[in-house]
């Protein structure tokens, strides 16, 4: 079986790290999204709820 070189090793490294932080950041993209969707919805039902009393 053949060795590994080094270099080899490193990138695939590099390439996953580059994975996991895409990853990351499109999680915190989507919690940001959601955050915004909850805001507007607490504020669609505050509206209402004033107008209850």
């Amino acid at each position: 079986m053949k060795k590994f070189l080094l270099r080899t090793g490193l990138l695939a490294l590099l390439a996953f790290m580059t994975l996991l932080l895409a990853v990351s950041v499109m999680g915190i993209l989507a919690i940001n999204k959601e955050n915004l969707s909850l805001h507007v919805i607490n504020r669609i039902q505050g509206i209402e709820l004033n107008a209850l009393y």
